[in-house]
């Protein structure tokens, strides 16, 4: 069976359904901070929780949190731990933590690392121009030959294979075997660019990829790969995935667009948002007693249980968009008020081609000089100032216009432009719709419904802001 094929299949439902119990969440006091990078659970240690913001390591249980690691002059970018010790990854050191931090790598003048991974006996840093790794014991670091002038994004473990994540692919690293490329990717300001890489915990052939554009995933071990489609994220940057060990079956997607959460068994997938005052989510880790923890770019969260929500009377699309103006209007009011509407592009290249037809006008005031021959010799007669006026064209205009190339860039600006509005204009109007379907057949006496109701107006303000008032117009 073919690899498009068998994703077909396993994700031919996905679609974003509202479950009969999702998790509620909250914000974790005794952060400082409010960009989360990483959260980390170690269920057999105390404290079993760490957290990385963008210039601290924090560890402790929430509301009481100690910092074990403040940076200077750089960045935390990754966090990772091994038995009784913590690893960090600044911007421009590598860290060990035990009862105190101890730098134990740096980087070279201008180059930044991305991340630091405990791995076997060895530890493993990848920055943006080499992958280099040591005995833990020793510390004597070597750049990986093979990828000695590739900046390296991140790592993962999976049994006795290390996959890489480059700048210009995926890797895969053998134990007994030499290192093996695995997926492509294009080295560019707006290529495609991969974030991570997973295993499935059931079944490692089955590999998921994060990239700055969706979702891929391959069931062959990386021979050939597919673009997942999934509803409401559309092409935005995935950060991360994961699976809760107690149950591998879900998926869970940290992205740019939100959190999704994806059941592997039957395809459908499920947007988590309540209580969660941003869209954009960096990490994501369990408990042992299955509490979600989420890094995000405005504090780190965990969830609640949620009680369960009453039945009511199934409401139909038609109901639901009683009032509603259809996504067609509402795409076209956002390109319009965004002034990225195709017909846009089309009026520069229509004015354009008359342009060569009119002629280039100047104006001058100036007085005329004369000058005659003859025998007895030359003379010079001037004339009074008068007005002049002089119409020039450039025929070769009519076949080709310096302007074209402006008009040519401009238009590809104009059309990602375009793309990333639709995506987020889509993306909120059937978000807006489902809220409105949870709403409608929700209990007013469970206390999820006010935040859902507050949710939707959210939702709505936002998609006013992209259309100039297209819902709040009488």
């Amino acid at each position: 069976m073919s690899i498009y094929r068998s994703v077909c299949i396993l994700f031919a439902t996905i679609v974003a359904l509202p479950a009969a119990a999702s998790a509620l969440y909250s914000k974790v006091a005794g952060i400082d901070d409010v960009q989360i990078r990483r959260v980390l659970l170690r269920p057999d240690k105390e404290p079993s929780l760490a957290v990385a913001s963008e210039s601290a390591v924090y560890l402790g249980d929430p509301g009481s949190f100690r910092k074990v690691l403040v940076l200077k002059d750089e960045e935390l970018n990754h966090l990772s731990a091994d038995n009784e010790v913590l690893y960090a990854a600044g911007s421009r050191n590598g860290y060990r933590i035990e009862s105190s931090a101890k730098r134990i790598f740096s980087a070279d003048e201008e180059e930044t690392i991305h991340f630091i991974l405990p791995h076997r006996n060895r530890l493993y840093i990848g920055t943006s121009r080499r992958l280099v790794y040591a005995e833990k014991k020793l510390l004597n670091w070597q750049a990986l030959p093979a990828l000695a002038s590739t900046a390296v994004y991140s790592m993962q473990p999976a049994g006795d294979n290390l996959y890489i994540v480059g700048e210009d692919g995926v890797y895969r690293l053998d134990a007994a075997g030499p290192l093996q490329k695995i997926f492509s990717t294009r080295i560019s300001s707006d290529g495609l660019r991969a974030r991570c890489i997973k295993a499935d915990i059931q079944q490692p052939d089955h590999l998921w990829l994060c990239t700055n554009n969706g979702l891929y995933a391959s069931i062959d071990g990386g021979a050939s790969w597919q673009k997942i489609f999934i509803d409401g994220l559309g092409s935005a940057s995935v950060n991360y995935l994961a699976q809760n060990p107690a149950s591998p079956e879900t998926l869970y997607l940290c992205s740019d667009a939100g959190l999704f959460k994806i059941e592997a068994t039957t395809g459908k997938s499920e947007i988590l948002y309540q209580g969660i005052s941003t869209s954009r989510i960096q990490w994501i880790d369990f408990s042992a007693a299955g509490e979600i923890y989420l890094a995000t770019d405005q504090g780190l969260f965990k969830s609640d249980p949620t009680p369960t929500e009453t039945s009511a009377p199934a409401i139909g699309i038609n109901q639901l968009l009683i009032g509603e103006p259809t996504i067609r209007e509402v795409q076209e009011a956002a390109l319009l008020y965004n002034s990225v509407h195709p017909t846009k592009t089309q009026k520069w290249k229509k004015k354009l081609k008359y342009r060569a037809l009119l002629p280039k006008f100047s104006v001058d005031y100036d007085k005329t000089i004369g000058s005659s021959f003859s025998q007895a010799g030359h003379y010079y007669a001037t004339g009074p100032y008068d007005w002049g006026v002089s119409l020039t064209w450039d025929m070769g205009d009519l076949l080709w216009n310096s302007y074209e190339d402006d008009i040519d860039n401009r238009t590809k600006l104009t059309t990602q432009l375009r793309m990333d509005i639709l995506d987020e204009v889509n993306r909120l109007y059937f978000e807006r719709l489902r809220l409105k379907h949870e709403i409608a057949q929700a209990d007013p006496a469970v206390p999820d419904t006010f935040g859902k109701i507050l949710r939707l107006a959210e939702l709505t303000a936002t998609l006013d802001g992209y259309t100039g008032g297209l819902y709040s117009a009488p």
